[in-house]
């Protein structure tokens, strides 16, 4: 790699990210040698809170409520454009095909021309649980985060299931992706003090403190040509867990602050 530019394609909806995501763009932009060669734009169709609650199981009602209100004030969800930073980006709009509720692939004609950018890293920042050929189309494979310890907790929601069980400890994994659902090489492993108290405060800890994960490994491809292993890759045997039901959520909105993350609101407003 020395000498050549790292070459990372970037799995988004566009150019407006996450905060926590266009934090770790803008830090890979920053570092010498490092390329975004390509944005491979999500084209499915995407749902407004509207049809997603006319779809929705009533049991799992509160817990979007919920989400939809910790999404307005927690930090790391803050959406914020970057086009500025991504104009001469080259783009493709991909539609996946679904093979199972939560899992999509990618086509084959899409692959193909995927190939012809010769991509080093690909960062997943959009798209479900991705699976088949587009898993080896890049040198270093496709990256994504897990926020979450994954020997504990896989799934989703990010971050929740922490505080649901007091755990005061709350991990996070940069992962090389593979079949398995949050079990892929682990390229970077962290942890973060849960804020026990509000939701948000510990999705923003978690969330922007891992940030710059992808920039520390991608220095390291740079730098020795290479990624070394430093967490041993291990099964995981932990449960797969699922948005909250209502008996759940109830259970831990009866916690001190969870109504409306207080300790938050007061230092945001």
């Amino acid at each position: 790699m020395l000498g050549e530019p790292l070459k990372i394609g970037l799995m988004c909806s566009g150019t407006i990210f996450e905060a926590w995501q266009a934090k770790a763009i803008k830090e890979l932009l920053n570092i010498p040698n490092i390329k975004i060669a390509l944005l491979i734009l999500n084209d499915n169709a995407s749902e407004g809170i509207v049809k997603k609650l006319f779809k929705l199981k009533l049991q799992h009602l509160l817990w979007t409520l919920y989400y939809q209100f910790v999404k307005k004030i927690a930090l790391s969800n803050k959406m914020v454009d970057i086009g500025n930073h991504l104009v001469a980006v080259p783009r493709m709009r991909c539609k996946t095909k679904r093979s199972g509720k939560y899992t999509e692939s990618f086509n084959d004609s899409d692959i193909s021309q995927i190939k012809v950018y010769d991509l080093d890293v690909i960062v997943r920042f959009s798209f479900n649980i991705i699976s088949g050929k587009i898993l080896s189309v890049s040198k270093y494979g496709v990256w994504s985060y897990h926020h979450g310890d994954n020997q504990k907790y896989r799934g989703f929601p990010s971050c929740f299931w922490e505080i649901y069980y007091g755990d005061r400890i709350t991990g996070a994994i940069l992962q090389k992706l593979n079949e398995k659902l949050d079990d892929g090489q682990i390229l970077y492993k962290g942890f973060f003090k849960t804020e026990l108290d509000s939701y948000a405060k510990s999705k923003d800890l978690v969330h922007m403190g891992s940030s710059n994960w992808i920039g520390y490994v991608c220095k390291e491809i740079i730098s020795s040509g290479e990624i070394s292993v430093k967490v041993p890759m291990k099964p995981s045997n932990a449960p797969i867990y699922k948005r909250p039901n209502n008996i759940q959520m109830l259970k831990y909105l009866s916690g001190t602050n969870k109504w409306f993350d207080r300790k938050v609101i007061s230092k945001r407003v």
